[in-house]
């Protein structure tokens, strides 16, 4: 695979911003102006919490030309793998767990974005990951953790080698979202793929339950191979390759 990274966009129809304001804003790359409304205080921008239909709950309110947007490793289900996640659900069925839409490695927090932002946002990702080579991740036991707004649950499989892989990665995507003012990611991440999820702070109590599980469904790993990187903003998709 040659030394400079591919970029490829897939655009689903745009219903968050119109085709007007798309042909008047100039596509800039680079840091651009932030807007007010994150010079605002905290207190006055408070997360507004809305549930949907599955009992999902987003932190933030809706509002015309703000994308939601992250970065991720994203991991295609293998046989090993599905016939594991059909498992661990039957184990928590009591518990009324769900199995997470799509799976895979969160490299940033989901941010806001503004829609003109994108452009220039995303390129900035691909250069910086541009000496970035393809790498194996081992991922190895089992883990509960809470949103930081603890308005969900997951039971996580833990990233247990190739840490310093994603670290580094994670630090360069770091001075991205710096240029744009944005959140970045934790100071000390711990790397994980979620599996299940359910709503609420439910730590204590799946806790609990994953003492009875079976060795075998305890100790489950596996070693996976990432040859790219993706970005979702809103419908829109990017894909980062790496060397």
């Amino acid at each position: 695979m040659s030394g400079l990274m591919r970029l490829e966009a897939y655009n689903s129809s745009d219903s968050s911003s119109s085709e007007s304001e798309e042909e008047t804003e100039k596509r800039k790359f680079g840091r651009l102006p932030i807007p007010e409304v994150f010079h605002k205080s905290t207190n006055e921008n408070s997360p507004v919490r809305e549930q949907n239909s599955d009992g999902k709950i987003r932190n933030f309110p809706h509002e015309r030309g703000i994308w939601a947007t992250y970065v991720y490793l994203p991991v295609t289900p293998f046989y090993e793998f599905t016939e594991y996640t059909d498992r661990l659900k039957l184990f928590f069925e009591p518990l009324e767990l769900k199995l997470v839409d799509d799976f895979h490695i969160s490299l940033t927090k989901t941010v806001i974005l503004k829609h003109h932002w994108i452009e220039g946002f995303t390129e900035m990702i691909r250069r910086s990951l541009v000496d970035v080579k393809e790498f194996n991740l081992c991922m190895s036991g089992l883990k509960v953790y809470v949103n930081e707004h603890k308005t969900r649950t997951f039971v996580s499989l833990k990233v247990a080698e190739g840490t310093d892989e994603l670290s580094s990665i994670v630090n360069q995507l770091d001075i991205c979202l710096r240029e744009y003012n944005l959140e970045t990611f934790y100071t000390d991440p711990s790397f994980h793929m979620s599996l299940l999820w359910c709503s609420g702070d439910r730590v204590k109590e799946i806790n609990e339950a994953i003492h009875g599980l079976s060795q075998k469904l305890k100790n489950f790993n596996f070693t996976i191979n990432f040859s790219y990187c993706d970005c979702t903003s809103g419908n829109k998709h990017f894909r980062f390759y790496f060397r």
